[in-house]
């Protein structure tokens, strides 16, 4: 395996979505890139929701997440893997409702110094911000949301299939 490989364990990498799914792919990818914070929910302890800024990066292979090992998403994950993350939004437009994409799966830990090191340079993040907090996310599904004055579409990728369905007002 090579430092940028998906570890075995995964099923579902970034790189299943862009294989499987490449135009959908590239939309999500813009959502995530046009706004810097992004929206991470993780389960407290008590089993309640907690919703955290987080930065995502999008590597042909990975969906990358980097959090400081000390602050309270990086214990909640560490507890239990389970995550969304939601793309920004803006209100600087006319437009009531922007589109949104979601990431939904597990955070799987990077825990190889090489792996981590030639993950962050493919993502282009500085090696100092890792700092043992890296973790690629095993997609459960994908989602992006797009509205208009008539309908709402949203388009769910999920075990390598990619469905969409559109509610009509």
């Amino acid at each position: 395996m090579t430092s940028t490989e998906t570890p075995a364990a995964m099923k579902a990498p970034w790189s299943r979505v862009v294989d499987t799914a490449p135009e959908f792919a590239t939309r999500v990818e813009a959502l995530f890139r046009a706004f810097p914070n992004k929206t991470l929910a993780t389960l407290r302890k008590d089993g309640t929701p907690r919703l955290s800024a987080v930065e995502v990066w999008l590597t042909r292979e990975h969906a990358v997440l980097i959090l400081m090992p000390q602050s309270m998403k990086a214990r909640d994950v560490r507890r239990d893997p389970r995550v969304a993350v939601l793309s920004g939004s803006s209100g600087a437009s006319d437009s009531p409702v922007w589109p949104n994409a979601r990431l939904t799966g597990t955070a799987v830990p990077v825990t190889d110094p090489a792996q981590e090191a030639a993950i962050l340079a493919d993502a282009g993040v500085p090696t100092e911000m890792g700092a043992s907090g890296v973790y690629l996310l095993d997609l459960d599904e994908v989602t992006d949301t797009r509205f208009s004055t008539e309908a709402m579409e949203t388009n769910v990728w999920k075990d390598g299939q990619l469905r969409s369905i559109t509610a009509t007002s």
